[in-house]
């Protein structure tokens, strides 16, 4: 095992950091290739319903059956960064989070 700190959240840090960043309205960008093959970006925001959370695409919607990554964070600074990545499809707008890597670089002390 590796010396390193896990810089994870965990299933509850995650849900209260997704509720955090929803109740405050913040919105997420994100980027899909468009059709002609250069990135188009847009924004979503954070949804919690019943305990589960998603992102509704607000501008533009991508359309169904396009994967992509979309990142959620917060931070004034480096130490401070804490981010959710999730990818997937999303469906009518809205891509489940339910697929995701997340970390809290403010777990890793500095040495």
């Amino acid at each position: 095992m590796s010396g390193r700190p896990d810089i994870r959240l965990t299933a509850a840090e995650q849900a209260a950091f997704l509720r955090d960043v929803a109740a405050a309205g913040e919105p997420v960008a994100f980027a899909v290739a468009g059709p002609d093959g250069y990135p188009v970006v847009g924004l979503a925001r954070v949804e919690v319903l019943d305990a589960a959370a998603a992102l509704r695409f607000t501008d533009p919607v991508p359309a169904d059956g396009v994967a992509l990554c979309a990142i959620v964070e917060r931070g004034a600074t480096y130490d401070d960064i804490t981010a959710v990545v999730a990818r997937g499809v999303p469906v009518a707008g809205v891509l489940p989070l339910d697929d995701t890597v997340t970390f809290a670089f403010a777990k890793a002390a500095r040495r």
